[in-house]
């Protein structure tokens, strides 16, 4: 569960700069949200052609809003559909999540 917690801190460092640091729920020691996915079900999410926020959120642990501002800090393409649906193709998440994509600066 550490691991998640760090990896959300540094996630929300990238696309929020003036924040350094763990979140207050983290100072206290208290538990995340969102439990940690085990290997399946993280496979079973990586089956959809294409992610939505809400798996983004499953994946990385994150808040609705840290998910959001995710999709829209160009880490990773991500598609408005409509008003109000955000879809990420599941291939090019898979690569920035497990690190084989180049970020371009």
């Amino acid at each position: 569960m550490k691991s998640i917690e760090i990896l959300m801190s540094v996630v929300y460092d990238w696309i929020n700069p003036k924040r350094k640091g763990l979140n207050r729920k983290q100072k206290r020691g208290g538990r995340m949200n969102q439990e940690e996915l085990n290997q399946e079900q993280l496979e079973e999410i990586f089956k959809k052609v294409a992610l939505d926020v809400q798996d983004i959120r499953k994946i990385t642990g994150a808040g609705r809003d840290t998910a959001y501002a995710l999709c829209k800090s160009g880490k990773f393409h991500a598609v408005r559909v409509g008003k109000n649906r955000i879809k990420v193709p599941t291939e090019g998440f898979k690569k920035w999540w497990y690190g084989e994509q180049q970020i371009a600066q």
